[in-house]
């Protein structure tokens, strides 16, 4: 039997194994959809995501384990309309998500188990994290104001394990440029009082060697009953050191330039992005019979940054950078100090007055208050890096003349060093 023949012989085979008939107690059972996952992102009560007249996407905690997703970024590559760019504004600890093609920060809602992030501010996607997360819920298009605000372009619901529960893993990873993560949650008690503890910590280097991300995080979460209904408490922590790297300038043709090194930073010597946000949250849940179910969710998020950076002037090029006493002031520093206050509520009811309609009534308010103490200056950093960036703490003629430190490597000798990132995980 030539080759030929042994293929169709094999197709043959194959097509009749196929059709043959074979008894139901045999047949394997079908693994449940996916669709049919009850969200509450869409809608206040729960749906099966086929019926939601929008367009939904869960992702849940066994595909971030394969994916090997470290960041909203590698968490969401696989869902079609939906890009991550990392960093931004915030820092590099930092995200710029884009659904549907829109990358507006203030476009998007992000949620933490339904409580607003950011509340009347931009959304803090900074603070993301993987650790404990059960699922991913992203609603594609403009959100209604089922959370107090508007979305435009998405929203981005994380949801963590519930008390009692915990992701079953824990987890250490290494990557390039020293970076370094722990991260592992317990469940304390699963009886009448039900509570479970997360923890991360984690290193980020990156190829810049000004830069860098160092993260400490901790969440408590508490569940019981009470007088007939469910008691919920969370408390959240999160302490955020960032060393912010630069943006490339725009050159005169309107294209990235191209006489700095790829990772030249422009920020002073002491330039950091810190961010503390510690989040409290109380809920409680009560059937009311058949007049449907009541929920109430209370949250409050303190979040103070302190910040330090640094920027190129417009025409940081002219005259070669520098005049010829070497002391123009070609950059521009900032110094921030803010503290955000977020307060959430929420109280609703949700009934069936009829079989085929479900009515949810209440209210919702988001109340925000902003502090903020500022300062600019401006600093003198040679373009070749012959020099160390001044320290904003300090001043800038005196401490350019410190050799403790570096800056940027010189244009003619920069060899570009792209982030790129290995991990290796382990779980147990």
């Amino acid at each position: 039997m030539d080759s030929i023949q042994l293929a169709r012989f094999a197709a043959f085979s194959c097509i009749a194994l196929c059709l043959a008939p074979c008894r139901a107690e045999e047949m394997a059972q079908p693994p449940e959809s996916r669709i049919d996952v009850v969200q509450i992102t869409a809608t206040r009560f729960g749906e099966p995501v086929q019926e939601v007249p929008l367009s939904m996407s869960v992702v849940f905690h066994d595909e971030l384990v394969a994916r090997g997703a470290h960041d909203l970024r590698t968490a969401l590559s696989l869902l079609g309309g939906a890009a991550v760019a990392p960093g931004g504004d915030a820092g590099p600890a930092g995200a710029v998500p884009a659904l549907l093609g829109q990358r507006e920060a203030d476009d998007f809602l992000l949620l933490f188990e339904g409580v607003p992030a950011g509340g009347a501010y931009t959304s803090p996607f900074e603070t993301i994290t993987l650790a404990n997360v059960e699922r991913i819920e992203v609603l594609r298009g403009p959100a209604p104001v089922y959370f107090g605000t508007t979305a435009f372009a998405g929203t981005i619901n994380i949801i963590h394990y519930k008390a009692g529960t915990a992701a079953p893993e824990f987890t250490l990873a290494g990557g390039s440029h020293g970076s370094v993560a722990m991260s592992g949650a317990r469940a304390l008690s699963t009886g009448v009082v039900k509570q479970s503890l997360a923890l991360e910590l984690s290193h980020d280097g990156l190829s810049d060697p000004r830069a860098g991300v160092n993260r400490a995080k901790a969440g408590y979460r508490l569940g019981t009953p009470l007088a007939g209904g469910d008691l919920r408490f969370d408390f959240n922590f999160q302490l955020l050191k960032q060393k912010p790297a630069s943006p490339t300038p725009v050159g005169e043709d309107g294209g990235l330039d191209t006489d700095l090194s790829p990772d030249f930073n422009q920020n002073p010597g002491d330039a950091h992005v810190d961010t503390q946000r510690e989040q409290f949250v109380l809920g409680y849940g009560h059937g009311l019979g058949r007049y449907g179910q009541w929920d109430t969710t209370a949250s409050w998020t303190i979040t103070h940054v302190n910040a330090v950076q640094g920027f190129f002037r417009e025409d940081f090029l002219e005259g070669g950078g520098e005049d010829e006493e070497g002391d123009d002031e070609n950059a521009l520093g900032t110094g921030q100090s803010r503290y955000l206050h977020d307060f959430f509520l929420d109280t609703h009811v949700t009934s069936s007055p009829v079989s085929w309609m479900d009515l949810t009534y209440g209210l919702n308010e988001i109340w925000g208050r902003a502090d903020q103490s500022s300062r600019s200056y401006e600093y003198h950093l040679p373009l070749d890096g012959s020099l160390p960036p001044p320290l904003a703490t300090g001043d800038p003629e005196e401490q350019a003349t410190l050799k403790a430190g570096s800056s940027s490597p010189s244009p003619a000798t920069a060899r570009r060093s792209w982030p790129a990132r290995w991990a290796a995980c382990a779980r147990w």
